[in-house]
């Protein structure tokens, strides 16, 4: 058995049907369906994702949320032909771990290039699937604290790069007043972990 993908939206696994016309391989009998099971590890209680037709050329089957998997947790796979006689030998388990929300995001620094009109914050993009749970960064979103301890939403809704820009005359903010900034990394399980802020204050060059 093999994976065909593994994100959170899906898992879609694909194996070898046995050959109709190989009496040693169906048990001289005609193979009526395939048996997809997993256990979670930990577990001695197999459960039963579906019964797959035997008429498909090619086995294959997506297992999705409704199928009750959990993220960032271990599951043995198992297939196994069925006759009418009844079970035969189960495959090799297949070993899978689900993705996972991002558990880590770098702290943004200050561009130099803020000013008394424009703050400019950057961070590192996040590529290492240690931190990005398995699954690919799709957006960031950025939050400030307003200079009142009180955190809102910058980005509307989301953004694809590692910067932005917040305009004075969109965000008024305070020349020579401190503001906190923080970034959250969004991947299709959901949001992870939101970076350490960083203080801010803009201000104009001196003259």
């Amino acid at each position: 058995m093999q994976i065909g993908d593994i994100t959170p939206v899906n898992i879609l696994l694909n194996w070898t049907v046995l050959n109709q016309s190989n009496s040693f391989d169906t048990g001289n009998d005609t193979i009526r369906y395939y048996l997809l099971q997993w256990t979670k590890q930990g577990s001695s209680t197999p459960v039963t994702l579906v019964n797959v037709s035997a008429s498909t050329t090619n086995g294959q089957y997506n297992v999705t949320w409704a199928n009750g998997w959990v993220l960032n947790t271990y599951y043995d796979i198992i297939v196994t032909a069925v006759n009418d006689v009844g079970y035969g030998y189960s495959s090799i388990p297949l070993t899978i771990l689900t993705d996972n929300v991002p558990t880590y995001m770098y702290t943004p620094v200050e561009d130099p290039t803020t000013n008394a009109t424009f703050i400019n914050v950057t961070w590192q993009s996040l590529v290492d699937p240690t931190y990005t749970g398995r699954d690919p960064i799709i957006y960031y979103n950025l939050q400030w604290d307003q200079g009142n301890s009180t955190w809102q939403w910058l980005t509307t809704p989301n953004i694809s790069v590692n910067y932005f820009t917040m305009n004075n005359t969109v965000w008024p903010f305070n020349n020579g007043s401190s503001y906190r900034f923080k970034v959250w990394p969004l991947n299709r399980a959901g949001y992870g972990a939101s970076s350490l802020s960083i203080g801010i204050i803009p201000s104009s060059p001196p003259d």
